[in-house]
């Protein structure tokens, strides 16, 4: 949730203020994941959930916001990477 929600959260509660101010056309790009529209990962409850958190905070903040100022939420799919071997050396 740190990650996932609240890296989103913290992003859309620091820009948002600043682009109402603005008062022009513009658009926030947040992602998400695939997992947070559709295809939830076996064994990864909290991932599935915090990756569909952030589709509810996003269209939440696209409904809340002025109509010049557009939301969304990119959701890539599976993504090449070695983020499994970093997490392994997490020291406890």
């Amino acid at each position: 949730m740190e990650v996932n929600y609240f890296g989103v959260w913290h992003t859309l509660q620091t820009f948002e203020p600043r682009l109402i101010e603005q008062g022009s056309q513009c658009h926030v790009v947040v992602t998400g994941s695939e997992n947070s529209i559709a295809v939830p990962a076996p064994l990864l409850g909290a991932y599935n959930a915090s990756t569909h958190a952030v589709l509810g905070l996003t269209e939440t903040f696209d409904r809340e916001t002025p109509d010049f100022l557009d939301v969304s939420l990119l959701c890539p799919a599976l993504v090449a990477t070695n983020i499994a071997a970093s997490v392994a050396r997490i020291p406890d």
